[in-house]
C-alpha cells in the first residue's frame, strides 16, 4: 500500500486539540512510540524525524558526560550510547557529526548548534517534502533574525551552508513579520517565529486528515505548544532570559 493510501483515522481521533499559546500545561509524547504497532514502518520512521532535536540533546549530554537525559526521544540511554561508540548510525549526518567530534574541541553550544545545521540540512534534502517545506521555512525565517547582533555567532546555525542549501530566493514575507524579526527584542522574534510556523503547518498545508502528514504536522506543532505552555507555568521571559544568560556565560 503507498503512503499516500495509507491512513490513521483511530490515532487522529484520539489526539487532544492543541494551541499554540495554551496557557495549560501540553505534554510532549512522541507519537512514534506511543503508536508503534499501529503505524506502518516506513510512516513510523517518518514520525521520528520530528523528535530527533531530543535525541541530539541526549547524545550531546552522554557525549559531554552530563547526567541529563530528555523524555521524548527515539532511543534510550543504551542505544545512544551505542551510537556514540560508533558501533551504529541510524542517521548519515549523525555518522559525519560523530567522525568530526572526535577530532574536535567544540562547547556543548557549538556542538549543539552544528548538529542542529546538520539536521535541517538533511531535512530540506529529503526525504519527505512536508518536513523539507517546514525545514526551509524554519531557515528561512532564521535568516531573517541572524543579522542581529545581541547574540554571540556561535549560537547561530551556519548561515553560509544553510544559504547555500535553500539558495537565495525568498517567497516574500509580510512587512510586519519582518520587522518583527527585525525587532531587538529575543522574545519577540522567537514568538514571531513559532506562531508563522504554526500558522503554515495548520493552514497552508493540505493533507488528509488521517494521513501521515497530518500526524507528522501535528507532531510538529505540539513541540511548539509544549513549549510556549512551559513558559507560562513560570514567566517566559525570566525563563528565556535565563537561557541567554547561560548560553552566553559558557
Amino acid at each position: 500500500m503507498k503512503q499516500a493510501d495509507r491512513t490513521y483515522p483511530g490515532i487522529a481521533a484520539a489526539l487532544p486539540a492543541i494551541r499554540w499559546d495554551s496557557s495549560d500545561p501540553v505534554r510532549l509524547v512522541n507519537l512514534a512510540h506511543a503508536y508503534h504497532y499501529l503505524l506502518h514502518p516506513d510512516d513510523r520512521d517518518l514520525l521520528q524525524l520530528v523528535y530527533l532535536p531530543i535525541d541530539h540533546e541526549n547524545l550531546l549530554s552522554l557525549l559531554f558526560d552530563q547526567k541529563r537525559f530528555l523524555a521524548g526521544g527515539n532511543f534510550n540511554e543504551d542505544e545512544l550510547a551505542r551510537i556514540a561508540r560508533g558501533d551504529t548510525s541510524p542517521y548519515p549526518y549523525w555518522a559525519s557529526f560523530l567522525h568530526a567530534f572526535q577530532h574536535a574541541r567544540w562547547s556543548f553550544a557549538e556542538a549543539d548548534r552544528l548538529l542542529h545545521t546538520d539536521y535541517l540540512a538533511w531535512l530540506i534534502q529529503g526525504p519527505s517534502p512536508l518536513l523539507s517545506a517546514w525545514a526551509r521555512l524554519s531557515v528561512q525565517l532564521r535568516l531573517s533574525t541572524w543579522s542581529q547582533e545581541d547574540l554571540p555567532s556561535w549560537v547561530h546555525p551556519d548561515r553560509e551552508q544553510l544559504t547555500s542549501l535553500v539558495g537565495e530566493e525568498w517567497p516574500p514575507l509580510p512587512e510586519e513579520l519582518n520587522r518583527t524579526l527585525r525587532d531587538t527584542d529575543l522574545w519577540a522574534r522567537e514568538q514571531a517565529i513559532d506562531r508563522w510556523l504554526w500558522d503554515h503547518l495548520e493552514q497552508t498545508i493540505q493533507f488528509d486528515p488521517f494521513s501521515i502528514d497530518a500526524l507528522v504536522s501535528y507532531a510538529l506543532r505540539i513541540f511548539i505548544a509544549s513549549r510556549w505552555s512551559a513558559f507560562q507555568v513560570t514567566p517566559g521571559e525570566q525563563r528565556l532570559q535565563h537561557l541567554i544568560t547561560t548560553i552566553t556565560s559558557n
